[in-house]
């Protein structure tokens, strides 16, 4: 750590170096001076607590359908075993029958007007049918059908601001978000089959790309993002209503969701970290970041939460979570973010650790490109 030390420095991770005073860009587009609060601005914080709350709302849900679905499948296994034992009985009883009538048969004629008897007593046992093993078998019907194979924790959905992928996916960017609960969920997840290699879409970082390489790519820049947050105000008490002019409360109306600040480099590769965890990962998947285009699927629900948590790194920068990091370590150290870099080398070694190909280099990254 000496060495990282004497390189980077110290600072707080996520911190920002001291900074110019800058506008914040609202989700409408529009922006605000730090500090000040236009009339009807939006309060990006609160926003960020929405989309975050509601990508861990769908992945509860997630959960919570996984667990119905194996309990069901839990019953159909009792089901069926018990509809195997019961047809495997009736079917030997029904063999035993046979042989016996077999062998009666072979040594007695019936008796004319006698032949109800034979179907349903066994002649010279004294035992008698109520019901045949031949019907018992025609009423047991056919086996029971098992439910649909599927597996809710590996299924796409859709959050509020159009973010789509797995449920693992929606937990990376509830964590991007600021929602440090996110990281507990990990372990829930992966235990229950999650694909920790689960790709998805989010409008601010890119289409189809991997959890582990959204997550990293993410550090890159990191304390640009934390110093516009910090600019956010939310409404000050002279800029509030009149006691007059406020509105009857409604006791029914939930109340506004907490508000979020973006999550710190530290809390990046927490993450990172955890998805490391998982022994079927695949560190050398490599992903392609930077804002889809406005005409893409789900942007009209995007539109309200367009640039809550940006990314900041080159648009067009596309390879292995391990080339990610390097980048996100080198750019963090050039414009005065030690902490973040460091952050971003102990990410890097948790990736060699994990078999990442230290050979490998990027696909492509774009050089002076706007981002869309």
């Amino acid at each position: 750590m000496s060495l990282l030390t004497s390189l980077f420095g110290a600072g707080k991770s996520g911190s920002a170096p001291p900074a110019r005073a800058s506008s914040v860009a609202r989700s409408d587009g529009s922006k605000r001076s730090g500090g000040s609060v236009a009339v009807n601005a939006v309060d990006l914080g609160e926003m960020r607590a929405k989309a975050a709350n509601d990508k861990l709302r769908v992945v509860s849900e997630a959960i919570a359908e996984h667990d119905t679905y194996l309990a069901t499948l839990a019953i159909y296994e009792r089901l069926i075993a018990v509809y195997r034992a019961k047809k495997a009985g009736l079917e030997a009883l029904a063999a035993a029958r046979g042989a016996v009538r077999d062998a009666v048969d072979a040594v007695a004629t019936p008796r004319a007007g006698n032949d109800d008897r034979i179907d349903n007593e066994e002649t010279g046992t004294g035992v008698r049918y109520e019901v045949s093993p031949e019907e018992l078998l025609e009423q047991l019907g056919p086996e029971p059908r098992p439910p649909a194979k599927r597996s809710p924790v590996n299924e796409p959905k859709v959050a509020a601001d159009g973010t789509e992928g797995p449920p693992l996916f929606l937990l990376a960017c509830a964590a991007l978000e600021g929602a440090r609960d996110a990281i507990r969920v990990v372990p829930t997840l992966l235990k229950r089959g999650a694909d920790p290699n689960a790709k998805g879409t989010r409008h601010d970082h890119g289409a189809d790309v991997p959890a582990l390489c959204l997550v990293v790519g993410a550090m890159e820049n990191v304390a640009e993002i934390i110093a516009a947050s910090q600019a956010e105000t939310p409404m000050e008490d002279d800029e509030k209503p009149m006691d007059d002019e406020t509105p009857m409360e409604d006791e029914n109306e939930p109340p506004p969701p907490e508000r979020l600040s973006p999550a710190t480099a530290d809390d990046l590769a927490d993450f990172a970290t955890a998805l490391l965890a998982a022994p079927n990962l695949d560190v050398n998947a490599v992903g392609r970041l930077g804002r889809v285009h406005e005409s893409a699927k789900n942007a009209d629900l995007n539109a309200p939460y367009k640039g809550l948590v940006p990314y900041k790194g080159r648009c067009g920068a596309e390879g292995t979570a391990l080339f990610l990091a390097s980048c996100a370590a080198t750019n963090n150290a050039l414009t005065g973010d030690p902490r973040g870099a460091v952050a971003a080398v102990h990410v890097a070694a948790r990736l060699m650790g994990s078999g990442a190909d230290v050979n490998a280099v990027e696909i492509g990254r774009a050089s002076c490109r706007e981002r869309v």
